[in-house]
């Protein structure tokens, strides 16, 4: 492989695994609850989307921790956990999950934000574990985060607690970054976690990406894996995130298909850029298109 082709092949390698889409289209999801009032364990939602609410509007259950308060975020009007020291050290807040099997899902989502300067927050869920600090630097700005239930950072979480039950702890901490913004106080927010069961779930094998090249291009392919995981027929529609596209040319074979119950089939996406483009990009761009 030439080098430009390999700056190629490496620049959107992230780009085809981290911003591929998968919309699969169903009715509404609905609570199996009424909307009203607030429930102190986890709501569960049925839909085409499996859904289990841990910490939300309607869910509020009682954290283990210090520091902490339930309040309206003045941005959205909506309550959110919040943590708050001055001046700001560490904390940490805890919650079991009783009868929560956190293998039948794929994903825990949450929005968060941080307000006084830099900030880590550290989430746990069983043995799983991540690192929330290696965003660009946003205080004040809510972000959503998803976490991949079978991709940790570190597996140095606590499994279960003393009565065998799955823990989900929330750790914070003050991480100053020398900014002349910077408070000594911390306020870290959290707003909506919840687990979520993919209906459709997309994977590639990394070692059956192919790279072709002629005198005028370069092209890399992906050979994307949708697997319906559900009983049902499921409509997909595969898109990118224009916001993350960056120099390359992106292609679908199909962009929208229908799986039978429990079927899998491959897409194929493809990149494609100017040969002469590709050899002039700069090593930043490797790491630009990378982290987008």
């Amino acid at each position: 492989m030439d080098n430009a082709n390999q700056k190629q092949r490496t620049a959107i390698l992230g780009l085809a695994t981290c911003a591929a889409c998968i919309l699969a289209s169903s009715a509404a999801a609905g609570a199996d609850a009424a909307a009203t009032g607030t429930a102190a364990t986890p709501l569960a939602e049925s839909g085409n989307t499996k859904v289990l609410w841990i910490e939300s509007d309607r869910v509020q259950p009682a954290w283990q921790g210090e520091d902490l308060a339930r309040v309206t975020d003045e941005q959205t009007g909506a309550a959110c956990l919040e943590w708050h020291q001055d001046p700001a050290l560490r904390g940490k807040a805890t919650l079991a999950l009783p009868g929560v099997d956190i293998s039948s899902y794929d994903a825990l989502r949450f929005q968060w934000k941080y307000i006084g300067g830099g900030s880590l927050l550290q989430v746990q869920l069983g043995k799983l574990n991540w690192y929330l600090n290696k965003q660009p630097y946003k205080p004040g700005q809510w972000q959503d985060a998803w976490l991949d239930l079978s991709l940790d950072d570190d597996a140095i979480g606590t499994s279960t607690n003393a009565q065998g039950q799955a823990v989900l702890t929330l750790i914070f901490a003050n991480e100053p970054l020398n900014r002349a913004d910077e408070q000594l106080w911390r306020r870290i927010r959290i707003a909506d976690v919840r687990l979520v069961k993919f209906p459709v779930r997309l994977g590639c094998d990394p070692k059956a990406v192919q790279s072709r090249g002629d005198a005028a291009s370069l092209t890399t392919a992906y050979p994307l894996l949708l697997t319906n995981t559900t009983a049902a027929s499921q409509t997909v529609r595969l898109s990118l995130d224009p916001l993350c596209l960056r120099e390359f040319t992106p292609s679908f074979e199909t962009n929208r298909l229908t799986l039978p119950p429990h079927a899998a089939r491959t897409v194929r996406l493809e990149f494609s850029i100017p040969r002469a483009r590709a050899a002039s990009l700069p090593s930043s761009m490797k790491m630009a298109n990378r982290s987008a």
